[in-house]
This record gives structure tokens, sequence and C-alpha cells, in this order.
């Protein structure tokens, strides 16, 4: 399925996207043109992606089409995304929060984030195969959400909770843009991260049969045969059923939850128990009082001297009643990672916060363009990372692979028949990547991408004066 996905990928994402129903066929080929543009430039301005002045105009005066939605623009990747997952089978669908922040002039639209600075906020929800390789299928929803400016308080008033609770909102409204999406043409197994463990939302899911693997937050009163407790106490008094070693990513930016941590592997105890939650006081009457769900404990005894402990709790719909399937549970939410790295291409790989656009919706139209060009990023840095012997021919022309292979840089070097991580790397050393420093990121990335398609223009026209 990757092969279809990533054989001549800046043409299947101009066919893909070429489909959107616009009003006017020539707002289709335009969209099209923009995209493979935007594919053989990644991570650049508009001007330096659309190449010249003409194809700049139209690009800008197609952004600046108030006829045109960007959920419009991107329907037909989500539908093929849909037909990827029906292809797949039972894939799962990662979902996440990211901001995008924009300096410089105010922009129209834009709202306050957290900190300093405005913009807006993005939820996503990322068809992921669930095989085992973690390979990105394409964008099942998004929703974007703008905050509103906070009116000053006035003395005596009490504190408003209008947006708040509208926002938190967008779990239910992204994972039922994805199930729609299926229209129950395959299972979709959602993962969400703490955030997302709320009780309206867990009821929402059992009541459709939805699958799902959710971190838990909240230290809920729960229940099992021997009586009542917390949640948390419950959990950590659970029985251990199973040891295994876990890869934990190296984390540089740290919050409140999220503290730095060096790369490593993480021996872990897994157990798993089977508790009922009872409804928050704070929650509608009209959910059911009580949700029986399985757990799963994940949690590290002994961590290196100055690292945190990894300690997740896992609320999930699939079965734990053996090692295997507690062990299955954990990997599934180990794949939410994949959606951060979905984050990292469209600021880092496709540069989206580098925009000079000057308005929001302008913006969103960028946004659904590049969506489908970090998904195609992703999948074929990915496709380097885990089928290693994989030819680099399913994600290069012959062309770019001849003048990869003279043009590549620091002492890396191509065989005739190179494999995509080969290919990889000597891209990424036209970055001024070094192989000693580790799997390259995606700012060389985009930096000796755009490198090897300025060589190959250039062969292009040096071949043509030839044969003249």
């Amino acid at each position: 399925m990757l092969v279809d996905m990533s054989t001549r990928r800046s043409q299947s994402i101009a066919k893909e996207l070429g489909g959107a129903k616009l009003g006017d066929q020539r707002r289709s080929a335009r969209l099209a043109r923009m995209a493979e543009a935007v594919m053989e430039r990644p991570g650049k301005s508009l001007p330096e992606m659309m190449g010249n002045e003409a194809a700049l105009e139209g690009a800008y005066r197609f952004l600046s089409n108030d006829d045109i939605e960007a959920r419009s623009i991107l329907a037909p990747h989500i539908a093929a995304t849909a037909d990827r997952v029906a292809a797949a089978g039972v894939t799962y669908c990662v979902s996440d929060t990211t901001e995008f922040r924009f300096g410089g002039e105010e922009r129209d639209g834009m709202g306050p984030l957290q900190g300093n600075g405005r913009g807006f906020l993005a939820h996503i929800a990322l068809a992921v195969a669930a095989d085992g390789s973690r390979l990105p299928l394409g964008i099942l929803g998004v929703e974007t959400i703008v905050r509103p400016d906070k009116p000053k308080k006035r003395r005596g008033t009490k504190k408003s909770r209008g947006a708040g609770d509208s926002e938190s909102k967008k779990w239910i409204r992204v994972a039922t843009e994805a199930e729609e999406a299926m229209g129950g043409r395959a299972q979709i197994i959602h993962l969400m991260d703490r955030e997302a463990d709320i009780y309206e939302l867990l009821a929402l899911l059992v009541a459709r049969g939805s699958r799902f693997v959710i971190r838990v937050a909240q230290d809920r009163n729960a229940e099992d045969a021997d009586g009542v407790g917390k949640l948390f106490e419950l959990l950590e008094s659970g029985k251990e059923v199973v040891t295994r070693q876990v890869p934990l990513s190296r984390r540089v930016r740290a919050d409140k939850q999220h503290p730095k941590r060096a790369g490593r592997l993480a021996d872990l105890t897994l157990g798993s128990r089977t508790l009922t939650l009872r409804r928050p006081t704070s929650a509608p009457k009209t959910l059911p009082p009580v949700l029986t769900l399985n757990f799963v404990h994940a949690f590290e005894k002994r961590p290196p001297e100055g690292e945190s402990p990894v300690d997740w709790k896992l609320v999930t719909s699939e079965p734990c009643s053996t090692p295997e399937q507690i062990e299955a549970v954990v990997d599934a939410y180990r794949t939410r990672w994949v959606i951060e790295e979905l984050n990292k291409a469209l600021k880092t790989g496709c540069g989206i916060e580098k925009s000079q656009l000057e308005s929001f919706d302008s913006i969103l139209r960028l946004l659904a363009i590049l969506l489908p060009v970090a998904v195609q990023l992703l999948a074929l840095r990915s496709l380097a990372a885990e089928q290693k012997h994989a030819l680099a021919m399913l994600v290069l022309s012959s062309t770019q692979l001849m003048v990869l292979r003279a043009m590549a840089r620091n002492n890396v070097t191509l065989p005739e028949e190179p494999t995509a991580e080969q290919a990889l790397l000597a891209i990424a050393s036209l970055g001024g990547h070094l192989k000693r420093n580790g799997p390259p990121g995606w700012i060389v990335l985009g930096r000796g991408f755009h490198d090897l398609v300025r060589y190959v223009e250039a062969w292009e026209v040096l071949k043509n004066v030839r044969e003249m």
C-alpha cells in the first residue's frame, strides 16, 4: 500500500487534490499545480515554492478567494485516505491538537495563544497503519480553533466557562468526522492523549461500539468487585502481569506534563484491570451513571538516575485478558507519537508558520494543501526507517537518483540500486547532515530535497541544450 502512496509522490498528491470540487475546473487545476510545486520545494516560502511570478500570482489569487473553502480542498484527500484505510483493514486513528503561531504584523482572524503570540489551533485525526509499520495513511478529520480575545473582566463579575467548554468538544467532533469518513468500511482504533480523558467522550465511544486507547488523566471514583476507591490507587494496586522493554524517544522541549528526557530503553511492568467508573458530578445527567472499561497500567520501577519514571494509565475498549493483549494496548498507545512527527513535518518540513499570508482564511486554505504533503513526506521518511531494504526507485525517479548519486556529500555514496534509507541519507547530506549525527531531521531533509530539485532542474536544462 505504501508503494502506491509513495510512487511519483508529487503527481499523486496533485491528482488527489485535483479532484476537489471547487465550483470551477480551473480552480481544481490550479490546486493540482500548487500541490505539485509545494511537494517539490517543501519548507520554502510561497514565492520560492511557486517558482515564477505567474504561478505565484495564481497561488495568491487562489488562497485569497473567499469562494473556496479549505474543507473542499481537503475533501478528496480524506476520501482517498478512507480508501487506503478500507484496504488496510483495522487502522489506528491518532488525534492530537497543535498550535500554529505567526509572528510579525497582526493577521486578520487570528486569536491569542498561550504565552505571547497569536495564531490558531488545529485538531487533527491521522490514520496510521496498525500492522506494526506505523506508516501514515492520511488525514481523516481536522478542526481549526481560534481562541477569542479575553474581554476585560469587570470587578464583581463571575468567570465565563463558554470558550474552554466548547473547545473540549473537539475530541468528539473530530472522532465523529473520522468515523463518518470511513462509513463503516473498516474499523479504526482511536488513540488519544490525556486531554481526551473526558467522561462524555468515553460514554459516546462506548455507545457507538467504537474502539479506543486513551491515556488517563482524571483520578475518578471507580469500583470493582472488592468495593469503591480512587482509580489511580486501584490501578497501582493491581496484579503485575508482564514486563517488557520499550524504546523512549528523546524529548528536548518540556512542559509540566512532559519533562525533558534522554532517549533510552525503559523496562516497563504491565498490568490490567476491569473497573467501573462513576459519572462525575460535573457531567450531564443524560450520560450513563457508570461505565465499565478495561484499564492497562504501564510503569517503570527503576528509572535511570535523574530521569522521571514512565507511568502510563490507559483506558481502552480492547480486551486485556492475556499478556499479549496487554502488550498490544501499550504498543497501540506508543503509535500516538506518529502524529507528533506529522506536526513537525507541517511546521519544520513544510514551513507553514513561515507563511506571510495576511488572513486566517488564506492560511487555512494553505494548511489544507500542506496537510497531504506533510503526510507524504512523513510516509517517505517512515519507509526509509521501517523498511530499510525497500528500493529508492519506489519514491524517486531515475533522474533524481542519477543526480543524487553524483551530488551526494559528506562521504555518502549510492549504489546502482539504492535502498530508500540510503537515498534519504543522501538527500539529507545535501542539506548538511552528517551520518554520524543519527537520523536526519526535518530541517536538513527539507533543505536537501530543495537542493536536489534544483540540481535536477539544472541537469534537465543542460541536457536540452546539448540536444539542440
